[in-house]
């Protein structure tokens, strides 16, 4: 499993675009971090109610927590953390 946090973080992206390189039996690149290809509309989390996101969602973060436990990237774990929050309110 590969996460979006993982194969585009400055820290991780090579070694992730190396590993998939592996995979796919391709020889390895060295990857270009700086350079956007098919820029969307940028977002900001203010234009949104991500508690209301993550509580929508809750079933789907569930089961990622479950199954890559070890591998969740820190994102994720911060509205995990939102879920156990509304959980106890």
């Amino acid at each position: 499993m590969i996460f979006y946090e993982t194969l585009f973080d400055p820290k991780t992206g090579q070694a992730t675009c190396d590993e998939v390189c592996d995979f796919l039996g391709i020889a390895r690149h060295p990857a270009d971090f700086g350079k956007e290809v098919n820029v969307g509309d940028s977002w900001s989390e203010d234009k949104f109610d991500r508690p209301a996101v993550v509580r929508a969602l809750a079933e789907d973060y569930r089961l990622f927590a479950q199954k890559y436990a070890g591998v969740l990237p820190r994102s994720w774990r911060r509205d995990l953390d939102l879920l156990t929050e509304a959980a106890h309110a």
